[in-house]
């Protein structure tokens, strides 16, 4: 598995004010696919139609032509997603000339150009997947917080029958701390109906700590302007998985962060509950990230709160059963059109 970083924007309109940013390519042994996020000319108008990605092709410089299949979903204002390649482009390629439809002025994709250096580790853990479920429950409600609480209190309604089923079942240590954790990160955040019985510990996780207090204002994000970064790594082995960070989407308050999984998880356990996915950026704060779509390999993660294009780097950590992949995420951003002024570089 290996991911090359792209960079490029392709022009859907003459405008320029309507388009597609292409992320990074990502290869395996069986498929390829290029992450990609496009941004709207009215951030207030309609459902992007993805017919206007339907013409889509490619050319390498050996006159190969490709077929590129888009599959993506997001906001009104911003669609992310795949374009997955037809026939399976060969390692030597050196580039790909990417047009968005007859007639249409194609972008080179410069597949020789290295990476960035990016510090990826692996360290070996042991956390219980009953531990991992409570974790995701914590990561869902951080990620899905609003005022009024409707959406986490109905995903969370009756979630203390879980915990005490896998306590029951032994798959909680009995002083586990993550029962009361998260009865006090409820308590915190003003989520009721969960039914979880054990006493509140309010020694929190500084990640949890962080976006908890994000949402209720006593660290307050800015507001996003719209940028797309291209970050390209593949990190170390996870209960059977690699996993390929292929770009970074912000703006309109939102943040998309693409990820491709290649290999069979151990024990047949669903990568969603399998892996929590959490970054911290160059000030401090951590963001929280959580699978909102996907297909057979792709996933399309949300990152809450939103990350701003000030930021300069990206601590990743993601969490399996037996180990955990940090990986540090130099950022270089492009900014659409009327995205951000004139401070970000427009290639």
């Amino acid at each position: 598995m290996r991911v090359v970083p792209i960079g490029r924007a392709v022009r859907l309109r003459d405008d320029e004010r309507d388009g597609v940013y292409l992320a990074a390519l990502v290869v395996t042994p069986q498929w390829a696919c290029i992450t990609a996020g496009s941004w709207t000319r009215d951030p207030g108008g309609g459902v992007r139609d993805r017919m206007w990605f339907c013409e889509f092709t490619a050319t390498d410089d050996t006159g190969t032509s490709y077929k590129m299949g888009y599959n993506g979903a997001g906001t009104p204002q911003i669609q992310a997603g795949p374009f997955e390649l037809a026939p399976q482009p060969p390692a030597e390629v050196r580039w790909l000339d990417v047009r968005p439809g007859p007639g249409r002025p194609a972008v080179r994709a410069d597949l020789t150009a290295p990476a960035g250096p990016v510090q990826v580790t692996r360290e070996e853990c042991s956390m219980a997947a009953a531990g991992l479920v409570l974790h995701r429950a914590a990561n869902r409600m951080l990620a899905y917080w609003e005022p009024d609480r409707r959406i986490v209190n109905s995903q969370l309604e009756g979630f203390g029958a879980t915990v005490a089923a896998l306590a029951e079942a032994g798959g909680l240590p009995a002083d586990s701390p993550l029962p009361g954790q998260l009865a006090a990160l409820c308590e915190q955040l003003g989520v009721t109906g969960h039914g979880i019985t054990a006493a509140p510990r309010h020694d929190l996780p500084e990640p949890w700590r962080s976006v908890a207090a994000y949402h209720l204002g006593e660290n307050p994000g800015a507001g996003t302007h719209a940028a797309s970064a291209p970050v390209a790594v593949v990190l170390p082995e996870l209960d059977g998985v690699r996993y390929a960070v292929a770009g970074l989407h912000t703006g309109y308050g939102q943040t998309w962060l693409h990820v491709l999984a290649y290999g069979t998880l151990a024990g047949g356990i669903d990568p969603r509950a399998a892996t929590s996915w959490w970054l911290r950026d160059d000030t401090g704060q951590w963001h929280v990230a959580v699978v909102t779509a996907e297909g057979e390999n792709y996933r399309q993660l949300l990152v809450v709160p939103p990350v701003t294009p000030g930021s300069t780097a990206l601590d990743l950590v993601v969490a399996g059963q037996a180990a955990r992949a940090r990986a540090q995420l130099p950022l270089t951003w492009w900014s659409p059109p009327g995205g951000s002024g004139t401070d970000l570089p427009r290639r």
